[in-house]
């Protein structure tokens, strides 16, 4: 498969870094509902309002009326989260008490801000190299060396290092290289384990940030005017290709648990998406509500008993699209809202994002909305947390914010 026009133009290497970015950051269908908002958002601003208030369905009461009951207090989550993006802050959820940090590096590569948590410490990726910060964040990190992504290895105490040779363009991408550089597998401790493993295929496969046990979720740069979507769950402790995800998108990925959809035609109405069990070989359909579709983030919990999805609610009449968190629960086929956790989409900056802590609370994120959201399952409802507001941001550049729970 050709890889590049000839002789590609400047406007054709951007094109390729964003939808290099995208794909790295799980956020490939948000490019299409992204365009939607802002094509429509100017035209439909004075009556957003009014749709706004208006706003009802079959799944869920409307979102302009969502009231957030207090915080009860009895729970008490016990999570640190991080937040990173003009420094990096440790944050107490409970208390809201936190401490910045200096970033380690400058921005540089389409890979910035990229966090794991690798078992009490944590592994950042900033300036196109990874840094290691000991558990509790309190002391300077560890140079690990050129990075281009950072993402959860096979075990809760092991992370992968993804990195490739640089270009002398956009950063540290190179397209023209016939295989998109190696992974290095570590442990907690930033002790590498075995050697690097070059990533395979001659077609430009590169990972899209998701891993499990089974190994890593990779995808191939398509052609330029090429909308399809090639995906693959490949091992590299055996060097093996374990699944092929064709003309589909891997949205979640945590131990055996693969979460995906069909990327071929795109969903609008009467979406679904899979959950696959990698070691059983189990692969169940969970269709979503009429009305409500996935948005590229699927995160599960720890423990491996729930699933949640982000969603956009609503049609396309409905700008911005209101978001909320819908959850699966193991082994059910039945997706079910998480009432407290809809959300306005900002249409200048950017989608909802979700953590799981250690202990299994899920965090939900709003790039653009200062507050923080915690559920865990057997509550009732998500509420604000009522200590903590992140830094406000009122525009991006090239790159998002990042928040993950500890």
């Amino acid at each position: 498969m050709t890889l590049l026009l000839d002789e590609p133009t400047a406007a054709d290497e951007q094109r390729a870094q964003l939808l290099f970015k995208e794909a790295r950051q799980r956020r490939r269908r948000l490019r299409f509902i992204w365009i939607a908002i802002v094509t429509t958002v100017v035209v439909s601003l004075i009556g957003y309002g009014l749709i706004f208030n208006l706003w009802s369905g079959s799944v869920t009461r409307s979102v302009a009326t969502n009231t957030q009951p207090g915080w009860p207090a009895h729970l008490h989550t016990g999570a640190t989260l991080v937040y990173a993006f003009d420094d990096l802050r440790v944050i107490d959820a409970d208390s809201g008490r936190s401490r910045a940090l200096p970033l380690p590096a400058p921005s540089g590569g389409s890979g910035d801000l990229g966090m794991v948590s690798i078992g009490n410490s944590l592994l950042l990726n900033r300036g196109d190299t990874a840094w290691l910060y000991s558990p509790g964040i309190d002391s300077a990190p560890a140079d690990l060396g050129p990075s281009d992504g950072v993402f959860t290895g096979p075990s809760r105490t092991e992370a992968w290092i993804w990195s490739q040779p640089c270009a002398p363009i956009l950063g540290c991408t190179n397209y023209n290289a016939p295989r998109m550089g190696s992974v290095q597998l570590i442990d907690s401790t930033g002790r590498k384990i075995g050697d690097p493993v070059t990533l395979p295929g001659d077609t430009g496969w590169y990972p899209t940030g998701l891993a499990g046990t089974a190994g890593i979720v990779l995808a191939e740069l398509p052609t330029y005017g090429d909308h399809g979507n090639e995906e693959e769950l490949w091992n590299p402790l055996t060097n093996r290709v374990v699944r092929v995800f064709a003309h589909s998108y891997v949205i979640g990925a945590s131990g055996n648990q693969i979460v995906w959809q069909s990327s071929a035609p795109y969903c609008k109405t009467g979406c679904s998406v899979h959950v696959l069990n990698v070691r059983t070989g189990s692969d169940r359909t969970v269709q979503l509500p009429r009305g409500v579709e996935a948005t590229g983030d699927a995160a599960i919990s720890p423990d491996g008993s729930t699933i949640a999805l982000t969603t956009a609610l609503g049609g396309a009449s409905r700008v911005p699209n209101p978001q909320a968190i819908f959850s699966i629960q193991a082994n059910d086929r039945i997706a079910k809202l998480v009432s407290g956790s809809e959300q306005m989409t900002n249409p200048n900056l950017g989608p909802m994002e979700l953590s799981w802590s250690a202990n299994g609370w899920l965090f939900s994120f709003v790039v653009g909305i200062t507050t923080v959201r915690a559920w865990r399952p057997g509550e009732s409802r998500a509420r604000s947390l009522p200590n903590l507001r992140t830094p406000k941001v009122t525009q991006l550049v090239n790159e998002d914010p990042s928040l993950t729970a500890l």
